[in-house]
């Protein structure tokens, strides 16, 4: 399990030592949930059983978006090591893969002058 303290001293490392962040979306069962919890400053737990998650995703979204505008963003799967769903984690695969793209996509069409220096 992971501590708040260890997911806000993970965002602080990574952000203070380049322009670049990774965000760690890690793959996990609590109970009968399988999740894909992102690793933020605010924590995003994606309940994927779950299809009334629409507003958590929005959230992650905007969250991302803010980011990238002080940061170059890359999503990194990680899959807790109990964890056994191994469709599960094909999609989550392809899910991070194709977000990865989509923030590439995304970062290339961002304007110069909204981009905020840090």
């Amino acid at each position: 399990m992971f501590l708040k303290e260890e997911k806000r001293l993970f965002m602080k490392e990574n952000e203070s030592t380049s322009h670049n962040v990774v965000i760690d979306a890690i793959l996990k069962k609590i109970g009968d949930q399988d999740l894909l919890v992102f690793m933020m400053e605010k924590e995003h737990k994606i309940q994927l059983n779950s299809s009334d998650c629409q507003q958590c995703i929005k959230e992650l979204f905007s969250d991302i978006l803010t980011l990238m505008l002080r940061k170059a963003v890359t999503i990194n799967l990680r899959v807790e090591d109990s964890y056994s769903n191994t469709l599960m984690i094909d999609v989550c695969k392809a899910y991070v893969k194709d977000l990865n793209k989509e923030i590439a996509q995304i970062s290339k069409t961002l304007p110069e002058d909204i981009k905020i220096d840090s």
